[in-house]
């Protein structure tokens, strides 16, 4: 019976416990030393648990929280004594600086700002950009605006850190409501996805999936609780930019007149089209904004350089111009004449966010009594059970 009892060290650890308390403690110094990569130090920590704790694989999460702390103050440790040692070099002073015995030397270490904190030292050329310098010298290049020069400049400054830069955005006393793929997104100069802007603001549900990379395997949390909504109406547009672009200035205030200005070039087109031909309008807005999102060198009111998605999305000879999500087909036929007799069941409920012109369905009301549909432009919760309809 005594065999069976787990031995136990003087601090009242069991011994297996200690000896992987001990094992995790190694990996966290190597990462002090930059003997190792945070990431190399995260995998390493995980597979020690993991193995120590195979048969409870419940607890490897709880086990490896503190450690994974651990690495984090580490890591912000490293980062203010590379803070500190710049300074220290723009000083006078006559102390020898302390030297970390086994910290590795400078010769080994790559150029400052290369590497990130903890990350292995490593010797690597310097970068060759003489290709780029004589492709600009051959081509001539329209000079672009102050506003875009200052947009520029920002999104290079906020590429060393982003993460930091989104959590200063987001936890901002004063920054407005927005999602945190909307915020990356911000960051990195890209489209901003308005679908999702939209879903977040007709559910309740999250939509905000988060990605990280371990090792060479990709891991998803945060899963998506509601399938993304398409953006279907003039409405649907103008609530999810608005949002956008309020958090845009908010980051970007030099850029309030181009975000206005564009906000007027594409309500010209909804006031102008049909309703059924708002479909065309939303894809090109899309276009346009990834075309911009892709490129340095435009804005949004950079509408010349947009001719060609006018043509290909508004043109009768245009690729763009039809789509099944449009009400008329080039031919002048609805798609779905033969559904526009039948009531939309998600209009009578309330859920259906199309316009009556743009719906395959008919928006009329779908209660049926003695064999026979009402058909009215009413809802069926109009109807009392076992009565006739409300006079409409």
């Amino acid at each position: 019976m005594a065999g069976n009892t787990p031995q136990t060290s003087s601090n009242g650890l069991d011994l297996s416990q200690q000896v992987l308390a001990t094992a995790c403690i190694a990996v966290v110094n190597n990462y002090r030393r930059s003997h190792v990569t945070k990431l190399e130090a995260i995998i390493m920590l995980v597979e020690t648990i993991s193995g120590e704790l195979f048969a409870t694989p419940g607890r490897v999460s709880t086990v490896t929280g503190p450690y994974l702390a651990m690495l984090d103050e580490v890591e912000s440790e490293l980062a203010r004594a590379t803070d500190s040692s710049t300074r220290g070099r723009t000083t006078h002073s006559d102390e020898p600086a302390p030297v970390d015995e086994e910290a590795p030397l400078p010769e080994d270490r790559s150029r400052a700002g290369s590497v990130e904190p903890g990350e292995p030292a490593r010797k690597r050329s310097k970068l060759d950009y003489s290709s780029i310098d004589a492709a600009v010298k051959c081509r001539k290049f329209q000079p672009l605006s102050p506003s875009l020069e200052q947009t520029n400049e920002i999104l290079k400054n906020w590429s060393q850190d982003p993460k930091e830069v989104q959590r200063y955005l987001m936890y901002h006393k004063f920054g407005p409501e927005f999602h945190k793929s909307g915020w990356t997104e911000i960051i990195a100069g890209e489209c901003i996805n308005l679908d999702v802007v939209h879903t977040i603001i007709t559910s309740s549900h999250t939509v905000d999936k988060q990605t990280e990379v371990l090792g060479g395997m990709e891991i998803k949390y945060g899963v998506l609780e509601a399938a993304s909504k398409k953006i279907a109406t003039d409405s649907d547009w103008y609530a999810a930019w608005n949002k956008s672009a309020d958090a845009v200035k908010f980051a970007f205030p030099h850029r309030e007149a181009e975000l206005n200005g564009y906000f007027a070039f594409i309500s010209k087109y909804f006031s102008q089209a049909n309703p059924s031909a708002h479909g065309r309008v939303i894809r090109f807005n899309k276009a346009v904004r990834n075309r911009v999102g892709s490129s340095c060198r435009l804005e949004l009111t950079n509408f010349r350089e947009f001719e060609d998605l006018i043509f290909s999305h508004f043109n009768a000879d245009g690729r763009q111009r039809n789509d099944p999500m449009d009400t008329k087909s080039s031919s002048g036929s609805s798609p779905s004449t033969s559904n526009k007799h039948d009531p939309c069941q998600k209009w009578n409920t309330g859920e259906c966010s199309r316009s009556a012109a743009s719906c395959r369905y008919a928006h009329v009301c779908s209660f049926e009594q003695d064999g026979r549909t009402c058909g009215r432009r009413h809802t069926k919760t109009k109807h009392h059970k076992d009565s006739k309809p409300k006079s409409t």
